[in-house]
């Protein structure tokens, strides 16, 4: 992650305890920096983080508070919206696409995590293989982003 990057507590948790079992710490710093590390956009003080991670493998715990079901074929997309250290009220919408080139719309909802607004949407995945995200940010204040980026997914 680069210098002065914040990842936000419940994306740290929701990537952390995707096994299910409380992380350790080496498990914590490993979260941050592998696969799971979050895409980075920014404007102004404006900060859209984007992650994603296998559904399959997600606690009931954590499943419940992103309302989704887990299973072998899909992985969540998070998408977090900051303005320094507060979360900031936006619209997202994106498409995903797999390595054959086939696209999905991606429909994001809104979830409160702990007091912040976070954005969630799952993606169909055949794993292994590789999405490449096309996210779209527009805040309420008129500001408008966009994350590109790609992630693999293992079996």
């Amino acid at each position: 992650m680069t210098e002065g990057a914040r990842l936000p507590v419940a994306m740290l948790a929701l990537l952390v305890t995707a096994c299910g079992q409380a992380p350790s710490q080496a498990e914590v710093a490993a979260a941050a920096t592998n696969a799971a590390m979050p895409a980075r956009a920014t404007t102004g003080e404006l900060e859209v983080l984007g992650s994603v991670v296998p559904t399959a493998g997600l606690s009931a715990p954590v499943a419940t508070r992103y309302r989704i079901e887990p299973a072998r074929d899909r992985a969540l997309v998070l998408v977090s919206v900051r303005r320094g250290d507060a979360a900031t009220p936006a619209r997202v919408r994106g498409e995903a696409r797999d390595l054959r080139g086939v696209r999905q719309v991606l429909e994001f909802d809104a979830v409160d995590v702990d007091g912040a607004t976070e954005y969630v949407a799952t993606a169909r995945v055949e794993g292994p293989d590789t999405l490449r995200l096309d996210l779209r940010v527009a805040t309420d204040e008129g500001e408008r982003v966009n994350l590109r980026f790609s992630r693999d997914i293992g079996r």
